[in-house]
């Protein structure tokens, strides 16, 4: 086990073997460092006298010079670009593509634009009739409202922005926001994350309900509570504070019986009951599977029914005893149908004498035709002559 976890660690090099390796290519280490690992940054000068920092991991993986390779702009090629434009730049340091340098547009505007945007058409927001709001603008309108400015350096109208609140809450949000769409505090507005305290409270304040859960997320996340009658669920703040019993467990029994909004006074029968028990459908099941799911008078593979052999009513000791059950098929058992077994026998006092005389009879008069033809044929005269 060791050795296989040997085997897959990564490899670390040694700091001789980093600096050999960029002199064979041509490269040299700017000043001294001390190889920490592959990601680690390094100051390396090109064969073209070109200085930047790589890691090693991706100098092995043959990324070079990146102004050899015409990736890198120098700040005289940004200034000649931005000049070449009609504009002045006024930094002094080029970085990169995204960092904002001041520039200083035909009409003597200063501005703060990144390279990228410049390049992309971004112009000066004065000349193109867009309100650049000065900070002691910005503070007068915030101030209007109540409100304290904590930042001390404002740049434009998207930059996040400190607040105070009339009511003391410390706030993050744009200028924009504030003055455009007219966003104030999150938390006096109560659209704020809750704290696990406050939550444990608003859940506990309902009498006997705990909040199990340790952590809070939002108020669609579903917690682990508990019900003063030992129920315990899950469920989200929103739903919890909505429903009425607040446990679902306690809901369900509320809606059973008299108390449901279909209850019709109690018709349900004592077999629809029986029907509906796990016992029953485990029941059925193993005699559907016994037969094949077939019809063992004629057949069939649709619409199928259990039959009990003897009585449901009287044998009660045998409701869910698979030996007394059997496989019919619609036609043959509902006695909505004519010729149907419960047709000719009712469907009181049953026994497996009158079911051996309807499956013998289906047997010896099948030649008479199609099934349907079958069923409206016999009656109780014609079990009577086939069997004299």
């Amino acid at each position: 086990m060791k050795e296989g976890i040997i085997k897959n660690m990564r490899k670390k090099y040694e700091q001789s073997y980093v600096e050999d390796y960029f002199k064979k290519e041509g490269y040299t280490i700017a000043e001294e460092f001390i190889y920490e690992n592959c990601k680690a940054q390094i100051k390396t000068i090109c064969p073209k006298g070109h200085d930047y920092e790589t890691s090693f991991s991706n100098f092995k993986t043959g990324k070079r010079c990146p102004r050899c390779l015409g990736l890198k702009i120098t700040y005289d090629e940004i200034k000649s670009y931005v000049e070449s434009k009609g504009y002045k730049l006024k930094s002094n340091t080029y970085i990169n593509a995204h960092i904002k340098m001041d520039l200083i547009c035909p009409n003597n505007h200063d501005y703060l634009v990144d390279m990228n945007s410049f390049k992309d058409g971004a112009r000066c927001p004065i000349c193109q009739n867009r309100k650049v709001w000065k900070k002691e603008e910005v503070i007068n309108i915030i101030e209007k409202e109540g409100y304290e400015l904590l930042t001390k350096k404002y740049m434009n109208a998207t930059q996040k922005l400190k607040l105070l609140c009339p009511n003391n809450h410390n706030i993050k949000i744009s200028f924009s926001d504030f003055n455009t769409n007219g966003i104030r505090c999150v938390i006096c507005s109560g659209f704020h994350k809750l704290e696990y305290s406050e939550v444990k409270n608003r859940i506990e304040k309902c009498e006997g309900f705990i909040l199990l859960s340790k952590r809070y997320k939002s108020k669609t996340t579903r917690m682990n509570i508990q019900c003063p009658l030992g129920h315990k669920f899950k469920e989200s703040l929103a739903s919890f504070e909505r429903d009425k019993y607040k446990c679902p467990i306690c809901a369900n029994e509320h809606a059973k019986g008299e108390n449901h909004y279909n209850w019709q006074g109690g018709i349900s029968s004592e077999r629809d009951m029986i029907k509906r028990l796990p016992q029953y459908q485990n029941w059925r099941k193993r005699v559907l599977n016994r037969d094949n799911n077939i019809c063992q008078c004629c057949g069939e593979t649709d619409n199928l029914h259990v039959h009990h052999i003897r009585n449901f009513e009287e044998r009660k000791d045998l409701r869910f005893i698979t030996s007394n059950g059997i496989t019919l098929c619609e036609r043959c058992h509902s006695p909505i149908f004519r010729g149907s077994f419960h047709y000719i026998y009712n469907t009181k006092k049953n026994n497996k004498k009158q079911l051996d005389k309807y499956i013998g009879l289906y047997g010896k008069i099948l030649h008479i035709g199609n099934k349907v033809e079958l069923h409206k044929d016999i009656t109780e005269t014609n079990l009577i002559k086939t069997n004299t």
